[in-house]
């Protein structure tokens, strides 16, 4: 659909709590608007100057599956105001997607829109929206449409953050990083909220001084690979990511050495690797585009059948944990948090692993609040146990196991839990 121009013919200004509306025609329609454009402004990640919303009465729009919804979601008074969402966001309990499983009656809820794009956004533009919130990414590929709907609507830009899923959100002192600081205050201000964006802040700061000062040890003797996760899509084992943020957090040694990068290699390039933990994203049993199970698939059968011939040769030479997946729909920032504090558990023992529970609850009910946070976990760690059981009856995929290789009747390889 081609986006198209909305011809204002009547402007009437009401003259009521400072909103003005105006009527006007789209596609044969006539009807009211309300304007939520404030004389308040704010400056986008764009760097362009955006009215702030008089109020949110109108609904939040969120265009781009990245970073919008995942950072209105540290704002849980207001998320309640999402009345739009990309059409592949309107679910719960979506994998690793921590907020489906706060928010997920309102994702289910909310209308939809074609996925990072603005192909509807004449739809959109008919919401009456008081706030649309756009990726950076989708800004750049729809100006023009963007630009349109910005001319009747608060319109803001956001960081999509999608780089620094190799980088870490910190600096080299562990601090929040600018970019960090800057898309809590851009939402803090856009939301009539700064009070909020100050503890969104303040509590990934808190977590991030947690893990660095009181979970993890000068040096860990473990040598870790990172097997399936998942990126643009389910995963084989033979993927992996160096650095993978929740291991850089604790000092962790990837076994690729200074190999960075995400990678996909062959079996006959994993069996080079040394190293004696390995960490597993269960969303690598996700079936992947074509329906298949990437678990059973021909590069993951060979990176398992290694391991086996390792620990039969040597036992418990690679021990193998899954660990909680930290991206779906790019990185999930508590996930990663969550992660590094069972890595942390793992690699030095220096916190139990009900230390890493209560910590990771903790984090999901500052975020999300008491009552949507509280269950965060916990549904997550349903769905994970509940996924490999879909492929086996064996197969386990629940989150903080420690599993071993087996082998079903089909003469398949599985994870088997310890």
């Amino acid at each position: 659909m081609g986006n198209k121009s909305f011809t204002i013919i009547v402007a009437i200004l009401l003259g009521v709590s400072g909103v003005a509306a105006y009527a006007f025609i789209e596609e044969g329609f006539r009807t009211e608007r309300v304007d939520y454009r404030s004389d308040e402004t704010a400056t986008d990640y764009a760097g362009r100057e955006v009215p702030i919303p008089t109020s949110l009465d109108g609904g939040i729009i969120t265009i781009g599956r990245l970073s919008t919804l995942r950072w209105l979601a540290y704002f849980p008074d207001e998320f309640e105001y999402v009345t739009m969402v990309d059409i592949s966001m309107a679910a719960e309990n979506q994998g690793a997607l921590a907020y489906s499983y706060a928010y997920g009656d309102i994702l289910l809820k909310a209308d939809t829109h074609s996925n990072d794009s603005l192909e509807e956004s004449e739809k959109i533009n008919y919401a009456n929206p008081s706030l649309i919130l756009v990726n950076d990414a989708t800004y750049k590929a729809c100006k023009s449409a963007c630009d349109k709907l910005a001319m009747m609507n608060c319109l803001a830009v956001i960081d999509t953050m999608s780089d620094l899923e190799t980088k870490g959100f910190w600096d080299k002192d562990y601090q929040l990083c600018d970019r960090f600081v800057n898309q809590a205050d851009l939402y803090g201000t856009l939301l009539k909220n700064k009070d909020r964006a100050e503890n969104v802040k303040t509590y990934f700061q808190d977590a991030l001084d947690d893990i660095r000062n009181n979970c993890i040890g000068e040096t860990s003797t473990h040598v870790a690979y990172v097997g399936g996760p998942v990126y643009q899509g389910s995963n084989p084992l033979t993927s992996t990511f160096n650095p993978y943020l929740p291991h850089m957090l604790v000092n962790g040694t990837n076994a690729l050495g200074d190999d960075t990068s995400d990678k996909s290699m062959t079996p006959e390039d994993f069996g080079n690797l040394s190293f004696d933990y390995m960490f597993i994203e269960p969303s690598t049993v996700s079936p992947n585009k074509e329906g298949g199970n990437l678990l059973v698939n021909k590069p993951s059968q060979g990176v398992l059948n290694i391991v086996y011939q390792r620990n039969n040769e040597n036992p418990n030479s690679v021990k193998l944990f899954m660990v909680m997946p930290m991206i779906s729909h790019s990185t999930n920032w508590l996930c990663a948090l969550t992660s590094a504090y069972h890595l942390a558990y793992l690699e030095y023992e220096i916190i139990s692993m009900d230390d890493v529970i209560e910590k990771s609850n903790d984090l999901f009910v500052k975020f999300y609040g008491e009552e949507r946070g509280n269950g965060v976990l916990e549904g997550m760690e349903i769905y994970f146990a509940n996924l490999g059981m879909t492929v086996h009856a064996d197969l386990c995929t629940e989150l903080f196991s420690e599993v071993k290789v087996g082998i079903t009747s089909n003469n398949e390889y599985i994870l088997v839990k310890v």
